[in-house]
């Protein structure tokens, strides 16, 4: 017996111990294990060995003969379990299978263990938590180098006929209504393993109906009453679970059960060897193509400092914010950020006024835990270096002073910019992202307002927050799209007046924040193709003066529904919330609009320093310049013409295999969900075939009244809008580029839908309802 604290805790337990019920006695996985059986469900017999019980054995024999009577006392207290003399040796650390982290597959496991191996096995099992890949997956998540406590389970084996896992929400689109099983012959090694190609199970949960994806000889009763038991299961712990489970001769055992991981931490995390935690969610929405090495580091470190350094340092992260360690990187040329440092960024935010999309990437169990006291810690950081350091956060002045560079800092796109020119230049991308931080910031946090002050005064069904900021002739990108529908398809656009007009307003723009990618004015025929598409669907363009006809409607309803001296209030407070909501939202846009005429000089400058460099015979040609980083550009005076190719053909490599690929992603094999669910960012309800696009080539290819889909949409795409149906995003909010826009040509459209570029295949018949966030997949393509 051990001693910890004023309690007396034994070495070895069964499920009925009142020490099962702690899982830092037990561990995560012996806890839930033991609760099962305290519930009447039918588990193998097994005990646990405690986390402080392998320092009670001062020798191994003393292990071994302790187990061994655990084991004896096992096989007389169940007479009726078919004892086959193996065990399963599990871990169980009080860490492991939650929502944050899993550790999947990094603690040992072992089957079909003779009784004699056991204590040996045991023994292994504990080392496992020192190995190096644990220690990296502990630290670069939220343990950090804290010693993590392992339990062992010890259990009977089960000789099964089939064995198989049950999930109570779908494990890629997180639809609680569809449950999916997956299930095979013997043991469910080979199904973890992969080694077996698994029967495939659908579970309509709401109505109970039940789909195989081929015959299988397990007995529908058994299925049925697995649902029953999991529903029990999921009510018990109250979110969706894992569950494992065998069936020996028409009898259902359950093996184990954990809550299951977030899809976002499967799809849109990346883990170093170090164990640090990489994501591409901030910036998938802005950056859809992968990054040339030129475009990533003229950007990389103004976006680092600006939107990641300097909030961390105003919330006090001062490590963090001052860590060596890039904050950011480049992955298969696409930016992402550290997973910790983005997770913190959000920490003072009430999930009641966070985005739509940010709760449902933040709802996981490690967000609450210890969340009021982190904030008290935080916040006087955030009120003393605000009030000395930074005038941003009080909106009026951020206005003013987004006017003020907005006058002084638009590029002359008429002349290509000098040398001195650069620095300046390059201090204008910091400026502007400087600024741009806080108006994301107001933008979500005054939309929120808006929407919850229409719900509780305007109570106007009828009319949306989206309506309100509609067709706002401020926004550029509205305005160029409107621009476009009015020009004429001529085959020689330089010699079109109207089109020198528009290339004088819109030349700059692009289909990306990349610099190597050609802008409207260098590459013409990739805006005309868009406006051949406009004129194919001429009637469908972004609809101009919604936004006032709402608030007409909504000032007419406050007039009419509340005594004069209080509607006279609740008005001014309303005028006043929508003025600001207006001006972020437009701003979000426009401000990407200054960011790529600085991207366009920027790259008028580095091509003609490729040009030279081409004459040197520095480079092949012209455009290899987009993939040397900026320092290596500078530099290139004391380089080696040889040594320069060389590294831009290593760095070519990749980019053409993943463009082979469609950038990493390919379709999901076998069966495929029938339903989906996102967020609804635009109303409206369509059905019509799917195609996927993961770059702005193909989806120049997409068919009339098509229902698009890709991981996100960047402005410069939106001509292509008068040719869709629908709209289907993998990442984005309400507030994002593609929503704001989709709502302006009046396209359904639904973002947040994980994984939906493989889920959904060209030729997929889909319903689409851009209100619920609903996806139905009516008809699979061949």
């Amino acid at each position: 017996m051990l001693s910890l604290t004023r309690h007396i805790i034994p070495a070895l337990v069964g499920p009925s111990s009142c020490w099962a019920r702690y899982p830092r006695i037990v561990g995560a996985k012996g806890a839930r294990l033991a609760q099962l059986q305290r519930m009447g469900l039918r588990i193998p017999p097994f005990f646990i060995i405690t986390t402080t019980a392998l320092s009670h054995f001062k020798r191994r024999e003393d292990l071994a003969v302790a187990i061994e009577r655990a084991c004896t006392g096992l096989q007389k207290k169940f007479p009726h379990f078919a004892f086959s003399g193996e065990w399963a040796v599990r871990s169980s650390a009080a860490c492991e299978d939650q929502q944050a982290h899993s550790f999947a597959g990094l603690f040992a496991t072992f089957l079909r263990v003779p009784s004699a191996e056991l204590s040996q096995r045991v023994v292994a099992c504990c080392r496992c938590v020192d190995s190096p890949r644990v220690r990296a997956y502990a630290e670069g998540g939220d343990l950090g180098a804290r010693p993590i406590s392992l339990a062992v389970i010890v259990q009977a084996m089960v000789q099964p006929h089939y064995a198989g896992v049950l999930f109570t929400a779908h494990p890629l689109t997180h639809d609680r209504r569809n449950w999916y099983a997956e299930v095979v012959p013997s043991l469910g090694e080979a199904l973890v393993s992969g080694e077996a190609a698994p029967v495939q199970i659908d579970i309509d949960a709401t109505t109970g109906q039940i789909f195989f994806s081929q015959p299988i000889g397990l007995p529908l009763a058994v299925v049925h009453h697995l649902r029953e038991q999991a529903a029990q299961i999921e009510l018990f712990y109250k979110s969706p679970q894992d569950i494992e489970f065998a069936v020996q001769n028409d009898t259902l055992f359950l093996l184990q059960t954990r809550p299951i991981t977030h899809p976002f931490a499967r799809e849109r995390i990346i883990q170093d060897p170090d164990g640090t935690r990489y994501s591409d969610y901030f910036f998938a929405e802005r950056f859809v193509e992968p990054l040339s090495p030129l475009g990533w580091s003229i950007l990389a470190q103004a976006i680092e400092q600006t939107a990641f350094r300097d909030p961390l340092r105003f919330l006090g992260y001062d490590e963090l914010a001052s860590s060596e360690k890039p904050l950011l990187r480049l992955i298969e040329g696409r930016p992402h950020a550290n997973w910790d440092a983005f997770r913190k960024l959000f920490l003072l935010i009430p999930a009641s006024l966070l985005p739509a999309d940010k709760r449902l990437l933040f709802k996981r169990g490690d967000w609450a835990h210890g969340l009021f006291a982190e904030r008290m810690r935080r916040i006087p950081y955030l009120l003393v270096r605000l009030a000395f350091r930074d005038d941003n956060w009080i909106p009026a002045r951020h206005l003013e002073n987004w006017r003020l560079f907005e006058n002084s800092s638009s590029p002359d796109l008429q002349t290509r910019p000098r040398l001195q020119e650069m620095a300046t230049l390059q201090r204008s991308v910091h400026q502007l992202l400087s600024l741009h931080r806080w108006s994301l910031l107001f933008a979500d946090f005054f939309y929120k307002l808006l929407q919850e002050f229409s719900k509780r005064f305007v109570k106007d069904e009828g009319n949306s927050c989206d309506q309100l900021l509609m067709g706002l002739p401020e926004n550029k990108t509205t305005q160029m799209n409107l621009d476009l529908t009015q020009l004429p398809i001529d085959p020689i656009p330089a010699m079109n007046p109207a089109w020198e007009q528009f290339f004088r307003q819109y030349g700059h723009r692009s289909a990306s924040l990349d610099i190597a990618q050609p802008t409207w004015r260098e590459n013409p025929l990739q805006i005309m193709a868009s406006l051949r598409l406009h004129q194919d669907n001429g009637e469908k363009r972004p609809r101009g003066g919604a936004w006032n006809d709402a608030e007409e409607r909504c000032r007419q309803r406050l007039m009419s529904a509340y005594p004069l001296v209080v509607a006279l209030a609740l008005n001014k407070c309303f005028m006043y919330i929508l003025a600001n909501a207006r001006s972020f939202a437009v701003l979000r846009e426009n401000q990407r609009d200054l960011l790529q005429q600085i991207l366009a000089a920027l790259r008028s400058h580095y091509l003609e320093r490729g040009r030279r460099l081409q004459e040197a015979g520095m480079l092949d040609q012209a455009a290899d310049i987009f993939y040397l980083e900026r320092g290596e550009v500078d530099a290139l005076e004391g380089n080696v013409a040889g040594e320069t190719k060389e590294t831009i053909q290593r760095r070519k490599a990749p980019q053409e295999r993943r463009d082979a690929r469609h950038s990493g992603r390919t379709p999901t094999a076998g069966r495929r969900p029938y339903k989906l669910t996102g967020i609804g960012v635009s109303r409206g309800e369509v059905t019509a075939a799917a195609y996927v696009a993961h770059t702005w080539s193909e989806a120049l290819r997409v068919p009339a009244h098509a229902i698009l889909v890709c991981p996100s949409v960047d402005p410069g795409w939106t001509p292509l809008f008068a040719r869709l149906d629908g709209l289907i995003l993998e990442v984005g909010g309400v507030l994002s580029h593609a929503s704001i826009l989709a709502r302006e040509f009046s396209l359904p459209a639904i973002t947040s839908v994980p994984a939906a570029t493989r889920l959904i295949q060209s030729g997929d018949l889909l319903y689409l309802n851009g209100a619920s966030g609903e996806i139905r997949l009516l008809g699979f393509s061949s």
